[in-house]
């Protein structure tokens, strides 16, 4: 039994009146992974993979210049890497002990080497031959503070090699130090990265750190990446866009209709077209004509044969 003309003629008319009328789009259903606002997120899994390796490198830089000052064996392995903002770093840097400030070239604030005092009052009292068993707190005499210096420039020299290692930006250490108190680089909103190092080999194997701005580190994570030409870039950019899956439609003539006339359409009726038989039909993607064919069959289905590429650029006058 098929509907009645009547009936399917209000139906018709219900279904453009629908069309017609506007309508909110459907909310896309997102997943919503939870994001730590307490932590900064500047770097991807690849940058911080970069900086990871850096770290291991300095690592070993830091042994083989410290080894070499105090002259005996001194091990140092990275311990842990983290991104912090100011006010986390303020309160993980309370009591470090000696705070040397670090620039990059030309002449730019670049972050901290954080000494431990127990560790950096042992490495002076080496380099003197003697002992600081007590004598934690006291006043450095001017000697001690020349030869914490020279500590100081042995990591400031490691960092600016490994960071030279990768094409990163060159380090230099301030001649002077702080005590007991860090002044950070940075504003209140800056985020940094720590590293911090276990050096075993000492009767006080606490943790040294190099902690640096976020966007110098970030000059040391995109410099260590791969370099690419812009030939290669445009290639993979073009590579991407060939795997991009897009909807081509097959038309082949626009036909204007009147609504009463379209009310009135019943199975068997005809619509006539402006197109004559033989001419060739549009594939048109996003409103645009990009091919001209002719109906075709492929394997049982109806398909279409491409006779002509970008017919608007002749159109217009271009090349065909």
């Amino acid at each position: 039994m098929t509907a009645e003309p009547a009936a399917t003629r209000s139906a018709l008319a219900d279904y453009l009146l629908r069309l017609a009328a506007p309508s909110a789009p459907a909310a896309p259903e997102i997943e919503v992974a939870e994001y730590d606002w307490s932590v900064p997120h500047r770097f991807v899994p690849a940058e911080w993979a970069r900086l990871e390796a850096f770290a291991a490198d300095l690592a070993e830089r830091i042994s083989a210049g410290l080894s070499g000052l105090l002259q005996t064996e001194l091990s140092v392995g990275l311990r842990a890497a983290d991104q912090l903002y100011a006010a986390d770093l303020d309160t993980a840097a309370e009591g470090a002990g000696f705070a040397v400030a670090l620039t990059a070239a030309p002449d730019r604030p670049a972050g901290l080497i954080l000494l431990p005092e127990a560790n950096a009052l042992g490495w002076v009292e080496k380099l003197l031959g003697g002992s600081t068993a007590g004598d934690a707190g006291r006043e450095l005499s001017t000697v001690e503070r020349s030869l914490l210096m020279d500590v100081a420039g042995v990591l400031a020299e490691a960092i600016s090699a490994a960071s030279g290692a990768v094409r990163g930006p060159a380090f230099a250490h301030a001649e002077r130090f702080t005590r007991g108190t860090c002044e950070l680089p940075g504003t209140d909103t800056d985020d940094y990265v720590r590293v911090d190092f276990a050096c075993e080999g000492t009767e006080d194997a606490n943790d040294l750190s190099v902690v640096l701005l976020g966007g110098e580190a970030e000059r040391i994570a995109a410099a260590g990446g791969p370099t690419r030409s812009p030939d290669d870039v445009r290639g993979d950019l073009r590579a991407h866009l060939e795997r991009v899956r897009l909807t081509a439609a097959a038309r082949v003539a626009a036909v204007h209709v009147p609504v009463r006339d379209l009310f009135a359409l019943e199975p068997g009726d005809v619509l006539t077209t402006p197109r004559k038989l033989g001419e060739p039909i549009d594939l048109v993607l996003a409103d645009r004509i990009l091919f001209k064919g002719v109906p075709a069959r492929c394997e049982g289905r109806y398909a279409v044969k491409i006779t002509e590429v970008n017919p608007n650029d002749r159109d217009a006058g271009g090349p065909g």
